[in-house]
């Protein structure tokens, strides 16, 4: 894309005292909209909301995407109390876009046996959750900050597991590929580097330190090739093969290019298989793994993309790749993480930065607070989902722009779906995405690189869909053009009225629906498990 002078002359207008950091000022807001009118293109937008459950005291410290399609979300900062958002069953694709999960209900679960913010958490292979650390702990014992626990949605149970051996607080983690090791580390007073086994329940070190350039407020992020790139004021990349750690090719200024000793922001995977690191300061990088090279923005600055305008950072603030491609981010107003009204969207085919509305009732947000994650829309007639924000008490809905529309090689593809003793599986290609969903730092994660399956009868005149819980997910690393299975559960054939016969497969990861269905016959009462979804 060629600029135009309007947009140079908007951004050089912005680089003046007039568009310093702020708290979303009205002249820097302004300044924001001329440098998004300049570029031609159009944000997308918050379509829809909710008000969270009083009880949760809002707003959630972490959200996770369930397997079965639900949203868990735990109480307010440090809380052990947690809630599930289910879909409202008679959600429609309307005009103002999807309200399954806006019109959705909201049910406490199971309290957790120590709340905490600020922390690794993931969802497993096999659909539990996990989760450990935090900066804060609801009991306030710091010694505490070294307890983990997994939560089992299908008997609505929190079990603890082993401590970490190191104060781990908010340190960078990475699920890795195989869906049953945790790579964690550097830990706030010792930098030690831990590895858990999740099937063995057992911490064992890393036998190598972490590299130079790392930082407890740093950030890591799974490659499709399994590796991990992982850093602050220098990266890495970790080698799970052998245990060790490869230093990239550097930076360009070698060290403290995104952050010095404060705050970063998020370290996000592009469909592209590139790595996008906001930066705390206003800069911003792309990194190549396949080249081992920081690419060169339009602006020809070597080894930056386009720095975030006004003068705002996105340090410990939440970022989200979009189901096309595209990024939605909050901005911060240094490395400090104290985060500003405004949120802006990045488009890496363009190296733009375009200004979104705030939506209603979103007011100045808390350091850290705001929180995202990449849904899918059943029923949409693209295929692309939204982006779930909460803050302030409320939840939004956000709808990419139809200016980027994902290319239909990077959606998943099912192959064949079949039933075994009373188990259903399904292979695919592509089941992980090409993306990691969701990231804030190096405070919380919420990926949603794996399946989330839903299915319709063919024979139902209300063409209602129900989501079917995945689990047995064979890997967990966004792979391009890999073949993968899972296994999942189909609703009782009785319900809703609904007997056997042939059922159509769904299957959609990081919020981007699969390119085609599979068929799937059905001749007896085998399932369990099942979410009403919509109809559509």
């Amino acid at each position: 894309m060629i600029r135009t002078m309007q947009y140079w002359a908007a951004m050089w207008w912005c680089g003046l005292a007039s568009c310093s950091p702020g708290a979303g000022t009205t002249s820097q807001d302004a300044r924001l909209r001329e440098i998004t009118q300049a570029t031609g293109l159009s944000p997308g937008t918050f379509t829809s909301s909710m008000d969270l459950p009083a009880e949760m005291g809002s707003p959630p410290g972490n959200i996770a995407l369930l397997t079965n399609g639900s949203v868990l979300a735990s109480g307010r900062r440090q809380s052990p109390s947690w809630f599930i958002l289910n879909p409202n069953p008679l959600g429609i694709t309307g005009p103002n876009g999807f309200a399954g999960y806006a019109n959705g209900t909201w049910t406490q679960v199971a309290s957790a046996n120590l709340g905490r913010v600020d922390n690794p958490s993931f969802i497993l292979r096999d659909g539990r959750y996990w989760e450990a650390g935090g900066e804060r702990v609801s009991d306030n014992i710091p010694g505490d900050r070294n307890q983990a626990e997994i939560y089992d949605p299908v008997h609505d149970q929190w079990t603890r597991v082993s401590n970490d051996n190191y104060m781990m607080r908010d340190s960078p983690a990475t699920l890795l590929s195989d869906g049953n090791t945790i790579l964690a580390g550097p830990g706030l007073y010792d930098y030690s580097i831990w590895l858990y086994n999740v099937s063995a329940d057992r911490w064992t070190p890393s036998s190598h330190g972490p590299p130079d350039g790392q930082s407890n407020e740093g950030g890591s992020l799974l490659l499709p090739d399994g590796r991990v790139f992982a850093g602050h004021h220098r990266f890495s990349l970790y080698q799970p093969d052998d245990d060790s750690w490869v230093p990239t090719s550097p930076t360009i200024p070698p060290t403290n290019a995104f952050a010095t000793d404060g705050e970063i922001g998020a370290f996000l995977l592009l469909p592209s298989g590139n790595v996008l690191v906001l930066g705390g300061n206003n800069h911003n990088g792309i990194y190549s793994p396949a080249s081992d090279q920081w690419l060169t923005g339009r602006d020809g600055v070597p080894g930056m993309v386009a720095d975030t305008p006004g003068g705002l950072g996105h340090g410990d603030v939440v970022a989200a790749v979009e189901p096309n491609g595209r990024v939605l981010a909050i901005a911060s107003d240094g490395e400090t993480g104290t985060a500003s009204t405004t949120i802006l969207e990045y488009c890496p085919n363009e190296d733009v930065w375009l200004t979104v509305p705030s939506p209603d009732g979103f007011g100045n947000p808390a350091s850290g607070t705001t929180r995202m994650l990449a849904l899918p829309v059943p029923g949409a007639g693209s295929g692309v989902g939204q982006i779930m924000m909460t803050n302030s008490g409320k939840a939004w809905f956000y709808t990419p722009s139809d200016d980027a529309l994902p290319s239909d090689d990077w959606r998943p593809s099912l192959a064949t779906a079949w039933v075994a003793f009373g188990q259903y599986h399904a292979t695919g290609t592509q089941l992980n995405g090409l993306t990691t969903g969701a990231d804030l730092g190096d405070d919380a994660r919420m990926a949603t690189n794996y399946p989330i399956a839903w299915v319709d009868n063919i024979n139902d005149p209300n063409h209602r869909a129900y989501f079917a819980r995945a689990s047995n997910v064979d890997q967990m690393a966004p792979r391009p053009s890999t073949s993968g299975v899972f296994s999942f559960d189909m609703p009782p054939l009785g319900s809703a009225g609904i007997g056997g016969g042939t059922w159509r497969v769904h299957v959609a990861a990081n919020g981007l629906e699969s390119s085609n269905t599979v068929n799937l016959t059905v001749t007896s009462d085998r399932g369990w498990g099942f979410v009403p979804l919509l109809q559509f």
